[in-house]
């Protein structure tokens, strides 16, 4: 079986993790904590794969047991559970926003929902990596091209302590999904006037969040069902602790003639999962309006350095991005005509000028008082 190039997953594995990773500062201020260690999480692997397709290309020598043991306990095993926990996060919240009256939620209720969706994607990856380490066989393995890789037993202690989460995960995330589906569906009509409470998330960016838990589901559910069953039908007796842990410090490392000519397949379809969850982000959040503006400032503050720009934006962009940014509300684009959405709502379209008052709102916050006389009308329809 022909496998693709090293270089090749390289370059994937980069582009992801430039692709999730600059969308990460401006979702960190609407406080989506499933979307934030989506994010994060898949940033981590991105980043490790990367390095250890350098490291050990063409190589399968142990030259950085250091690294090693990072990159499996925080990557490999935690992995294992960080994007499922997420999706659930992610699925959960929607499911809230849609049952659930915001306006009738107090400020502690929302702490205590973002507290259980933090410690949901924190402790739950720390906690699989720490019990993979009771049917873990070797410190680790190293595989050419691939890197350091978790070396677990394959017996039932595995097989419920490490591969049956995903499974669990998955089938969880995919109910509330369903779910989510029959409820927007049903309220599709009233669905902006339930979101205008939730900052800067409109039936847009509801939906977009939507497709990545399902997209997510549909490609990861069967992955993890399938390797379980795998597992599952090429178990080997658990005997003791002792028999498993013996020989721990040796490092077993194959050439990629070997273990392409074995399990290599499903090696290279998981060593894929973190770009393609990357990609898969991006394409539903990283190609919005919001998100190519924020790209180009991002750009513009790194051109500016060497002194380039990329030239002026319209009138119309420039006065949008400016609310948006000064004030902190999210425009909501409905059928050609732009609204800000606040916590009372959104405002009907309006004439806003650059003494308006959220603009004047807004420089006051930052000390800027506007000048009367240069207030220039501007239409947005």
């Amino acid at each position: 079986m022909a496998y693709p190039p090293n270089w090749l997953f390289t370059l994937f594995s980069f582009l992801g993790l430039v692709l999730v990773l600059l969308p990460l500062p401006w979702h960190l201020q609407a406080w989506n904590i499933g979307t934030c260690a989506y994010m994060i999480w898949t940033t981590i692997g991105c980043f490790i794969t990367f390095v250890n397709s350098i490291v050990w290309n063409g190589r399968f020598r142990d030259i950085a047991p250091v690294w090693c043991d990072i990159s499996i306990y925080s990557y490999n095993d935690g992995l294992n559970v960080s994007v499922p926990v997420c999706m659930l996060c992610i699925s959960r919240r929607l499911y809230h926003i849609a049952t659930l009256d915001p306006l009738k939620r107090t400020i502690k209720q929302r702490h205590r929902e973002m507290i259980f969706d933090l410690c949901l994607c924190i402790l739950v990856p720390v906690a699989q990596a720490v019990v993979a380490y009771i049917p873990q066989g070797q410190r680790y393995v190293i595989y050419e091209n691939l890197g350091c890789y978790p070396a677990i037993s394959n017996n039932w202690v595995a097989l419920l302590l490490f591969s049956s989460w995903p499974v669990i995960l998955g089938f969880i995330s995919a109910v509330y999904s369903v779910l989510n589906l029959i409820l927007f569906r049903k309220r599709q009509k009233t669905f902006e006037r339930m979101l205008s409470p939730h900052h800067g998330l409109t039936a847009g960016r509801y939906t977009r969040l939507m497709f990545i838990a399902i997209a997510d589901i549909v490609f990861m559910v069967p992955l993890t069902l399938y390797v379980f069953c795998m597992n599952a039908a090429h178990l080997i007796p658990w005997i003791s602790w002792e028999e498993t842990h013996f020989g721990f410090n040796v490092i077993y490392v194959y050439p990629a003639a070997v273990w392409q000519n074995g399990s290599g397949f499903m090696l290279e379809v998981e060593r894929y999962f973190s770009p393609f969850s990357a990609f898969v982000f991006f394409v539903t959040i990283g190609l919005t309006r919001e998100a190519r503006a924020n790209y180009r400032r991002a750009v513009e503050s790194v051109l500016s350095v060497f002194g380039f720009s990329l030239g002026p934006v319209n009138k119309r962009a420039s006065l949008t991005t400016e609310i948006d940014t000064e004030i902190g509300f999210t425009p909501v684009e409905t059928r050609g005509r732009v609204s800000i959405a606040s916590m009372y709502g959104n405002v009907h379209p309006l004439l806003i000028t650059e003494c308006s008052p959220y603009v004047v709102v807004a420089r006051l916050l930052r000390a800027a008082q506007p000048n009367p006389s240069t207030c220039t009308p501007t239409l947005i329809v």
